[in-house]
């Protein structure tokens, strides 16, 4: 996106239509003389329809009302941002608030405050409003407020937080804030010629009605009021239009400055955020109207015709075609869940693909190899020492290798043959290494050592992988896949670490953001593999999986998770990690707490459980390098217990 070419765009545009909007005024007003002229023409033939013995009179009549009305709603908002605020009923954040959300928000606009040097506007919330949508509001540094939804608070990670206040940031940057009130009382007035219309109808109907008087002149009352009524919201109708124009570019701007103040992708995050929450940017409350135009995301319902902001997808497209292609690839995946994996799987790689056809820009991602397997019922039990205590982190790294091995960590040949062999011996088939073109050496080498090793190894030959291109790093994604799943069945380490490998190989896609509601399989899946990890009994394997779900899931999902076993169908696991990395920061780390209520249901942990928990924690986005320390703490507890 042209970012600089967009801001000088949306500026001059708005100068033009600025000058637009003064014209409506005029037009309300040659609307009004040429229609009294039309009515006084039969009776004053020498004049024309525009200039009339009362034309003096209605232009000076009609700018009374028109400048009078603005008047009177600028002195309403002479206080400011703060004002506005209090009269929406938002509650003031206190400096020393300790709810966690309005501490993030605290510490993101007090971030923002010091890399901008615009003061710090006050902060306050809309505790009933759960749509994610925030304003701000202010002629001047003293009466600034940034008023934000709690849903807002309760839906965006920091990370998105940051994109949204940068964007209203820009607004302050820009003065868009001034502009935002002056339409309110710019359109005030032309809506003040349509209430007197409106008054003097009704009081026409009034007099009517109570008292006897000359029928004539009160239909007469009556027609002009109504003909007042009229010009006035024609008028109102043209500001509307032309005030909603002016902000859906004042939008694009904003979004454009997010993303060039912050230097991320916060702002994109966050509308893609907000286009899969079930009540997307919607206020419910009185002053809805009233504030529409200041609001981060559209206010009224998204139909409406008179939208103040352009459409979700619309703000996306403009940062990032892209990534509208992605989610809505993901619809797509989500919409089919009910239907056959493979079928699926496949209808989905021929949409991506049929986008990357249309859409150069966008890289080939590498799609895990069909027909998908089913997740492994037992695990993967290289060695007897599988079932002891985890190595000390330190043991694993500095344990002593072998000479072959050291060789082939050296090169980027070396470092493939030793991923392919790893995955090998964890499927228990390095017993044929010509078959599988896995490297008989290295496999004897690997053979020697502490099983307990190979994930560090492994890790060790991602990072000496070196930068490979894309065409032999897709197949070296599929060697590996068609060895982690060469009986049919896949286990969830073995997903893990082909993770890993394909972050090293830019071939993760990002991160597209989903509503927990769409997930309850996913989550089903990723629970079910999780308790396989272990060497548990079926029955204990079904005790532990109702016990987990019910925590996590809602009363809907979970009667869903319960008619149907997971691991009974062909799944793309990789495809569940991807679909659950999009959710909520805390609902990932629910599902976090989740795996370790699975891995830690023994007395012990195992390595493979652990390396586990640092794969999945990584892969939800979080830094695993603290929970090893934190589990050999744990562990070191429960032993000397």
């Amino acid at each position: 996106m042209d970012f600089w070419g967009r801001q000088e765009q949306a500026k001059r545009y708005t100068l033009i239509l600025l000058m637009l909007f003064m014209l409506a005024v005029g037009f309300t007003i040659f609307v009004m003389n040429l229609l009294v002229g039309m009515v006084l023409y039969p009776f004053e033939q020498s004049t024309s329809f525009i200039h009339h013995s009362l034309t003096a009179m209605i232009i000076a009549s009609m700018l009374l009302v028109i400048v009078g009305g603005s008047l009177w709603e600028a002195y309403r908002l002479r206080e400011g941002g703060r004002a506005l605020a209090g009269r929406l009923g938002a509650r003031r954040i206190q400096f020393e608030t300790t709810v966690p959300e309005e501490r993030m928000l605290k510490n993101v606009v007090e971030e923002m405050s010091v890399a901008s040097s615009v003061p710090m506007p006050a902060l306050y919330v809309l505790d009933d409003e759960l749509g994610v949508n925030a304003f701000v509001a202010g002629y001047r540094a003293m009466d600034m407020a940034l008023v934000v939804t709690w849903g807002m608070l309760q839906t965006l990670d920091r990370y998105e937080l940051q994109g949204v206040i940068a964007h209203e940031y820009s607004h302050i940057r820009h003065g868009d804030t001034q502009l935002n009130l002056r339409l309110v009382a710019w359109v005030a007035g032309l809506l003040a010629v349509s209430q007197l219309g409106s008054w003097i109808a009704q009081t026409g109907f009034s007099l009517q009605r109570h008292v006897q008087r000359n029928r004539h002149a009160d239909a007469m009352f009556i027609a002009i009021g109504g003909l007042v009524w009229l010009v006035g919201s024609l008028g109102v109708l043209m500001a509307r239009l032309l005030k909603f124009a002016i902000l859906r570019q004042r939008e694009f701007l904003a979004d454009a400055s997010s993303m060039q103040f912050t230097r991320t992708n916060g702002v994109l995050q966050a509308l893609l955020r907000i286009r899969t929450h079930p009540i997307g940017t919607q206020l419910h409350g009185v002053y809805t109207e009233s504030i529409s135009h200041f609001c981060f995301g559209q206010a009224l319902h998204s139909n409406s015709l008179f939208a103040t902001h352009p459409e979700l997808d619309q703000r996306i497209c403009e940062i990032s075609p892209a990534a509208l292609r992605r989610a809505k690839v993901q619809e797509r995946i989500l919409a089919r869940k009910q239907v056959d994996q493979i079928e699926a799987e496949m209808a989905v790689q021929k949409e991506v693909l049929s986008l990357e056809q249309e859409q150069e820009i966008v890289p080939i991602e590498w799609h895990a190899p069909l027909p998908l397997p089913t997740v492994r019922l037992h695990p993967v039990t290289v060695n007897i020492k599988d079932a002891v205590k985890p190595l000390n982190p330190q043991m694993r790294q500095n344990a002593a290798r072998p000479d072959v091995i050291k060789r082939a960590l050296s090169t980027s040949a070396g470092c493939r043959e030793l991923l392919a062999a790893i995955l090998a011996l964890r499927q228990q088939i390095a017993c044929e290494p010509e078959k599988h073109q896995v490297s008989r050496a290295i496999v004897e080498a690997l053979a020697r050592l502490d099983p307990r090793l190979y994930n560090s190894i492994f890790l060790q030959a991602i990072d000496a992988l070196g930068e490979l291109p894309a065409s032999a790093g897709r197949q070296l994604l599929t060697r590996l896949a068609d060895i982690i799943q060469l009986d049919g069945h896949i286990g969830l380490l073995d997903v893990l670490l082909l993770e890993r490998v394909k972050s090293k190989l830019n071939q993760l896609p990002p991160v597209v953001p989903v509503a927990m509601g769409h997930c309850g399989t996913a989550i089903t899946i990723l629970v079910e593999a999780l308790l396989y990890v272990q060497k548990l009994k079926p029955e204990q394997i079904a005790q532990a999986r109702i016990r987990v779900l019910r925590t996590i899931l809602s009363a809907r999902q979970f009667e869903a998770a319960q008619k149907k076993s997971m691991t009974d169908a062909p799944v793309n696991l990789g495809q569940v990690l991807q679909q659950l990395a999009g959710l909520l920061k805390r609902e990932r780390m629910n599902i976090l707490a989740a795996a370790e209520t699975c891995l830690w249901s023994d007395i012990m942990m195992s390595q493979e459980e652990q390396d586990v928990l640092d794969l999945l924690y990584w892969r939800m986005g979080f830094e695993a390098k603290t929970l090893a320390d934190y589990t050999a703490r744990k562990i070191a507890l429960e032993i000397s217990s």
